[in-house]
C-alpha cells in the first residue's frame, strides 16, 4: 500500500531547512508544501533561488499562520531562532494551529 508523502512546512530558510529541502528533493515520502522566512525582503522569494531544483511555485512567505493554515502539514520544523524566549512566539503560532512541531 503506497502512503502519501509526509507535508512540511519548513519555518526558517536558513542552512539547516535548505537542507532538509535538499534531503526532500531526493525523497519521495517527504513534500515541502510552505516555507516562512522573517524579513519582509524575502516574502515571495522562490523557493528554488537558494536552493536549485526546489519545486516551482514554491515562494517564501512571512505569513506563519497563514502558511500553516493554507498548508494542512503534517509537521512544521522550525529552524530559526537559538534562544527560547526568541522562538517561543514562533512555537505558539505552530501550536495554536495545531500542526505538530519538530524544533532544532
Amino acid at each position: 500500500m503506497a502512503h502519501r508523502p509526509v507535508r512540511v512546512v519548513l519555518v526558517g530558510y536558513g542552512s539547516a531547512n535548505r537542507a532538509v529541502m535538499e534531503l526532500a528533493l531526493e525523497r519521495p515520502w517527504l513534500q515541502v508544501v510552505g516555507i516562512v522566512v522573517r524579513s519582509p525582503d524575502r516574502d515571495g522569494e522562490p523557493a528554488g533561488l537558494r536552493v536549485p531544483g526546489a519545486p516551482d511555485g514554491l515562494r517564501c512567505s512571512t505569513d506563519l499562520a497563514g502558511t500553516l493554515a493554507a498548508a494542512h502539514a503534517d509537521v512544521a520544523i522550525v529552524a530559526t531562532q537559538t534562544r527560547l524566549a526568541d522562538v517561543l512566539p514562533v512555537l505558539e503560532t505552530v501550536a495554536a494551529s495545531g500542526t505538530p512541531i519538530v524544533c532544532t
